[in-house]
């Protein structure tokens, strides 16, 4: 047999990418090839198609985690490559990807039919957003093209504008993205989830730009200005000595409570004037000595009593001619006549400042990831126990948890709840103007506390890196967000009312590419997930006690966990809801947990 290493003949193929979760972790995907295998998926379904093995640049080391990871195309890629096992052709090896310009006739031929290849099997690529008008493959910002459907319409629309100055009340805005690439000089990468990092060589507007898909971003312009924008918490942490040069003005504006805190030494000197405006009180206390020392006058004025005490001795020097001039009474200040008042300057005016509010942002861990997406086979623990088991094994095996964990006893209840919950009229709301809407963004308002983004932006399922609505469960995006308005108006925003410091932990997920839990009731937009900042463990139970008395929702899971807070997990149907209850510990039924809540914190 020749093959690739004994002949120069090589045989070259191109195909489409119709899976790329490679059990062995090594960046294989699974090609559908023209010319050598059918279309027919009845005949070759994906899963019986060969893996291709990814070749990796002379810059990527790609051994033991080192260099670049092969991870790059999508279901729907078209790729190149070669066989390496020669004339035999059972070995692919694939080398680049290959951009084009998708027809949307083609594609919407391909999508009538489930048993045609040659195609993303999850109808997501091509973006239906980018074949609608047969859009060419390459980013929209290394074409500029579209811009208002880009990261830069995102950028200046979310300018911060009339930032207020200290004392005179000037204000500043944040400058608009200088965003203006020329085609072929900017080089983008766009993740799936929609992180872009840019490198603009344009003549004359060369830029370097990243951004995250929340909004965070750092942009460098042509004259090296950088604008830095955290929508989230911002930390910075040195561990040796910081210095900071400001050679121009230095502008600061907090809107919220400000702490500065040396723990040795602070001096502080201005070569010009200096001012300082307190709206509200102002305290002064020194443990040592206070020393005031001027080159010229020192005035006080004070609009109302001036009190100057000393629990010993009170001295007052100074080498006054006049004796009319000051006066001392039972070491009191005389205050000054009527007709001095003039003297005394206007006080600032006093103010009653209202402080910004902000939820914890969470960044989920692995274990919470785990949690969450047990969280989704719980909802169906009979039917998903198999399953259950099989990520748990998973987990204890990726060092997540320990099986000395998922063993461990479960606590015996200190409280139940077995009462029936009362009946409450049904209300099933309609879609509204979601009916009539082009585009559903994530900044659509469900309800008065709750957007879009709200429920599927901070969603945690980690097989759908974009976490936006998408089409899924037989539902269109329309119908899930109609879903998705029904439980913020219905179940959270009463919640909400109740108790303020409610956090959505997820929302909307999107179905796992394997095929597991599939019956989830988060991927129909019908589910939240609830944490509440500040509470105690064991007060989650009367949380859910006031819930099961007041809401009319579907189901409520009352959830606890070894070594985290408990969640509550509810969910509202627009076919009509059970209120039905169940109690978990560690992604099980509790003990006699079924349709009954349990304290076990």
């Amino acid at each position: 047999m020749d093959n690739i290493y004994g002949t120069t003949n090589l045989y070259w193929w191109v195909g489409v990418v119709e899976d790329r979760f490679d059990p062995l972790y090594i960046g294989r995907c699974k090609v559908r090839i023209v010319g050598y295998h059918t279309s027919d998926k009845a005949e070759l379904p994906t899963e019986d198609l060969p893996w291709s093995y990814p070749i990796q640049p002379i810059t990527s080391a790609a051994m033991s985690g080192k260099g670049q990871t092969p991870i790059g195309p999508v279901e729907g890629t078209w790729v190149i490559g070669f066989f390496r096992d020669g004339e035999d052709c059972q070995e692919p090896v694939m080398f680049g990807t290959m951009a084009g310009i998708p027809g949307k006739s083609y594609y919407e031929k391909l999508r009538a039919s489930s048993n045609y290849g040659f195609q993303d099997p999850n109808k997501v690529y091509p973006l239906d957003d980018y074949l609608n008008e047969s859009e060419p493959d390459t980013n929209r910002l290394a074409r500029n093209q579209k811009i208002d459907k880009t990261i830069v319409k995102k950028k200046d629309d979310a300018r911060e504008k009339s930032i207020q100055l200290a004392i005179e009340k000037d204000t500043w805005d944040q400058p608009p993205t200088p965003y203006n690439a020329l085609y072929p000089f900017n080089h983008v990468y766009e993740s799936e989830s929609g992180h872009i990092f840019e490198v603009d060589d344009t003549p004359g507007n060369e830029r370097i730009a990243t951004y995250h898909k929340s909004g965070t971003y750092s942009e460098i312009d042509v004259n090296g200005t950088q604008l830095v924008k955290v929508v989230g918490d911002n930390y910075q942490l040195y561990l040796r000595h910081n210095n900071v040069l400001v050679k121009g003005n230095c502008n600061i504006t907090v809107e919220g409570n400000c702490e500065l805190y040396v723990k040795n030494d602070c001096d502080l000197e201005v070569d010009g004037n200096m001012r300082t405006h307190v709206h509200g009180d102002y305290e002064l206390n020194v443990a040592g000595d206070l020393d005031i020392t001027a080159g010229k006058n020192i005035n006080l004025y004070s609009a109302a009593t001036a009190n100057i005490k000393s629990t010993t001795k009170l001295s007052i020097g100074s080498p006054i001619t006049e004796v009319a001039t000051l006066k001392l009474n039972a070491f009191s200040i005389i205050p000054l006549p009527p007709s001095a008042s003039t003297l005394i300057r206007n006080p600032v005016s006093e103010e009653s400042p209202t402080l910004p509010i902000f939820g914890p942002l969470l960044v989920p861990t692995r274990r919470e990831l785990l949690t969450f997406n047990l969280d989704v086979l719980s909802e169906d623990f009979v039917t998903n126990a198999e399953e259950i088991k099989q990520v748990l094994a998973q987990a204890v095996a990726d060092g997540i948890i320990t099986q000395a964990e998922i063993d461990a006893p479960q606590p015996e209840a200190s409280d139940l709840d077995d009462d029936p919950a009362p009946e409450k009229p049904q209300e099933i709301p309609g879609c509204g103007e979601i009916n009539n809407v082009a585009e559903i963004p994530e900044t659509f308002q469900l309800s008065p506390s709750f957007k879009v983004q709200d429920l599927t932006f901070k969603a945690v399922c980690c097989d759908d890196p974009g976490r936006r609505l998408r089409a899924q469960e037989g539902l269109t995006k329309r119908e899930i967000a109609c879903n998705l308005r029904a439980l913020a108006e219905q179940v959270l925003e009463p919640i909400k009312a109740r108790y303020s410091n409610m956090i959505i932990t997820s929302g909307f997920r999107t179905a796992p590419a394997d095929g597991g839990a599939k019956r989830s009731q988060h991927m129909k937009g019908e589910a939240a997930d609830l944490q509440f900042s500040g509470v105690s463990k064991s007060e989650y139970f009367n949380i859910a006690r006031w819930i099961k008395q007041n809401i009319n929702y579907d189901q409520m899971l009352l959830e606890y966990q070894d070594g985290g807070n408990p969640w509550i997990h509810i969910t509202f149907s627009r076919n009509g809801n059970r209120n039905v209850v169940s109690t978990y510990y560690n992604h099980s039924t509790a003990r006699n947990g079924q349709g009954v809540l349990l304290q076990l914190a």
